[in-house]
C-alpha cells in the first residue's frame, strides 16, 4: 500500500490483517510469500525487509536487513 500499511485479505476479499510495515509512511514495493504459506517477506521504499508469520496473522516481524535503497525483488529458497 502506498502508505506504509500492509492490508491482507481473503479470497472473498474480507480483511484478514492489516499491520504498519513503514513507520514513515513509504510505499511497500515487494511481496512474496514462501512455497510453503508460512512466511511473508515484504519490502519497501524506506529499505526494510520484514519477514511476517501468517499463522500469527501477521502479527510476528521479524526485520531481516535494513538497506538504504529501496527493496524492489525478494525471493525465497526452494526449502522456504
Amino acid at each position: 500500500m502506498r502508505n506504509g500499511y500492509l492490508l491482507v485479505v481473503d479470497e472473498n476479499f474480507a480483511p484478514v490483517a492489516k499491520t504498519q510495515h513503514s513507520k514513515t509512511g513509504k510505499e511497500i514495493t515487494v511481496i512474496k510469500f514462501s512455497p510453503d504459506d508460512t512466511m511473508c517477506a515484504v519490502g519497501g521504499n524506506d529499505g526494510r525487509v520484514k519477514i511476517y508469520d501468517v499463522k500469527s496473522k501477521f502479527r510476528k516481524a521479524i526485520v531481516i536487513k535494513k538497506n538504504t535503497l529501496a527493496v524492489i525483488h525478494l525471493d525465497f529458497s526452494i526449502d522456504g
